[in-house]
């Protein structure tokens, strides 16, 4: 009898336990698997349980641009073996990754396949200058935006763009650049800007975020705290800016300022140093005299600008580790280390993925990284993976494709803008007999304006500038016709460095013509320095589209109602 009741004892104990278990592990506040993480708690259960080999791999986004130099369109086993040693967060995809829309979708299952945790899957698919997808309408781009004065065709765009990159497994895009191209003679934003009013900037930046985010991919600002202010390109060199924090307040801030207000879910930083704000120095790996930090690895910038004093508890992202601004200073593992103790979440394209991946594991393992520090950028990474990832598997919608065109017409044709127009020479008249000459350095802008022009006048003579000076037949070819259209397409403005024979020879082209007309089919600063054309019209993009918006104004078939979003005194 007292052996029955002790096994009854026992037995009872047992079951005690097993229910107690089941509590612990099945309860809402523990989960053994990301499917079952949906809620905050969860999610702080989740991290309780990942290894700080986990964690490190979290922050990382590397490119997977190609390996052995073969793009990579589908997984391979070297993606795997990627995948399965680092486990990174997250992936960024390039126009090397890109055939076409189911391809894309394919590869970004078969990676979410391959990873146990999620992987946030991002793109820059900016439209205009910047864009991954090879087979989807590139757009007008942001200062075409800027110049139709219309933050509902901005909306429309993040709308258009964020419901392609959302059925193709996408999350995030970087975009909208909100930089405000202040200095003309920046060379790597330009028409990538929406113009230089900050507060116009900021009105279409927010509408773009607005119409992306409710498409369900999120928008990320860049360049923090701005890249519009400067001649160099962070790409190739280390750009150090003078402004003190008063000044940026006043220009670059106010539109990042405005989408933290309205929600947008990240931030990347530039690769650019601000003395004046962070006298932080560093001894750099390239030639061992010491520099300034740039804003990816300042903790004044990040942590108490951008996090404490503008109050954003979003992702903040690095800009590309692979650009010289960073990679020949700081090396990819300490760059990787002292941006995570600056405050950033996440090291986009790390320049070596197993050396910034080992930095990080020391940094952690040695305490300068503390695992609270990383625990914040984990926790924010698991948090905007439970809102911007979901298992959509619907069919693809290829209409998306028709309304990203009829956009891309629309934008343009409220863009192009009548900066000068003497005598009024636009629109030519219908009756036009003689011959207009075509003028470009550019093959591609030549026979774009070649078949713009097409419907409306057939007489056409092309010439595509390649000399320093025009030839004999060259000028009379110009002085045969009636009409000279000169077309450019500056990174800067005309003139700068190996464009100042171009500039030379379309002002001689002009003394040889009876009338001209200047397009502009990137930057409109070229107005400024060839102020001898009769009629100058800026169109923002070298597109099919915008050429034809542009043909259709200079015949009048359309009205030029773009508005010049830059300031064009000054320039020199």
């Amino acid at each position: 009898m007292k052996l029955s009741i002790r096994w009854t004892f026992i037995a009872l104990a047992v079951l005690l336990l097993v229910i107690l278990l089941k509590i612990t592990f099945f309860s809402s506040d523990s989960v053994s698997e990301w499917g079952d993480v949906r809620s905050k708690a969860e999610i702080e259960a989740f991290m309780n349980q990942m290894t700080m080999e986990e964690k490190v791999g979290q922050i990382l986004m590397p490119a997977i641009r190609e390996f052995d130099e073969v793009p990579v369109t589908e997984t391979n086993d070297e993606l795997k073996e990627l995948l399965d040693t680092y486990q990174p967060g997250g992936i960024i995809l390039f126009r090397e990754n890109v055939r076409s829309r189911q391809q894309v979708k394919q590869l970004n299952g078969a990676l979410q396949q391959e990873s146990e945790v999620p992987l946030l899957i991002s793109i820059d698919q900016e439209g205009g200058l910047v864009t991954r997808l090879s087979y989807f309408p590139e757009l007008a781009g942001n200062m075409a935006l800027g110049a139709t004065q219309n933050p509902g065709l901005a909306r429309e765009t993040g709308e258009v763009l964020g419901a392609e990159l959302k059925q193709l497994g996408i999350h995030i895009d970087f975009a909208p650049s909100v930089d405000v191209n202040s200095n003309p003679h920046n060379p790597v934003i330009g028409i990538r800007a929406y113009g230089d009013d900050p507060d116009r900037v900021g009105e279409m930046g927010v509408s773009f975020m607005s119409g992306l985010q409710e498409a369900g991919v999120m928008a990320v600002a860049k360049h923090f705290p701005g890249h519009g202010g400067l001649d160099l390109d962070s790409h190739y060199v280390l750009p150090v800016s003078d402004q003190s924090l008063e000044e940026l307040h006043q220009t670059d801030l106010p539109p990042f300022q405005m989408m933290l207000d309205e929600g947008v879910g990240g931030v990347m930083t530039a690769h650019i140093t601000f003395p004046n704000i962070d006298q932080s120095e560093f001894v750099s790996q390239k030639d061992g005299f010491p520099i300034k930090v740039p804003a990816t690895i300042s903790k004044k910038i990040v942590k108490q600008l951008l996090r404490d004093e503008m109050k954003f508890d979003g992702l903040v992202f690095t800009d590309s580790m692979e650009m010289k601004a960073i990679a020949d200073h700081f090396g990819p593992g300490e760059a990787a280390v002292q941006a995570v103790l600056a405050g950033v979440d996440v090291i986009v394209m790390p320049d070596h993925l197993k050396v910034a991946y080992d930095a990080l594991h020391k940094a952690v393992e040695e305490g300068r990284i503390s695992e609270q520090r990383l625990d914040e950028s984990v926790r924010r990474i698991l948090e905007a993976k439970v809102k911007w990832i979901d298992e959509d598997t619907k069919e693809l919608d290829l209409s998306v494709t028709q309304r990203a065109l009829d956009l891309e017409k629309k934008v343009t044709e409220q863009s192009i803008t009548l900066i000068k127009n003497a005598g009024n020479i636009v629109p030519l008249s219908l009756s036009l007999d003689g011959a207009i000459t075509v003028v470009s350095s550019d093959a591609g802008n030549l026979e774009s304006m070649k078949n713009a022009l097409w419907k409306h006048h057939k007489k056409l003579n092309l010439i595509q500038l390649k000399n320093s000076a025009l030839t004999s037949e060259e000028k009379e070819k110009l002085g045969n016709g009636d009409v000279t259209i000169m077309i450019t397409e500056s990174t800067t403005v005309l003139g700068d460095g190996q464009s100042e024979w171009e500039k030379s020879v379309l002002n001689e082209a002009m003394t040889h013509s009876k009338q001209t007309i200047l397009v502009m089919a990137r930057n409109p600063y070229d107005a400024a320095v060839l102020t001898d054309a009769d009629a100058v019209i800026a169109q923002y993009s070298d597109h099919h589209a915008s050429f034809q918006a542009t043909a259709d104004v200079i015949f009048g078939e359309k009205e030029a109602g773009g508005k010049l979003p830059v300031n064009l005194e000054g320039i020199k």
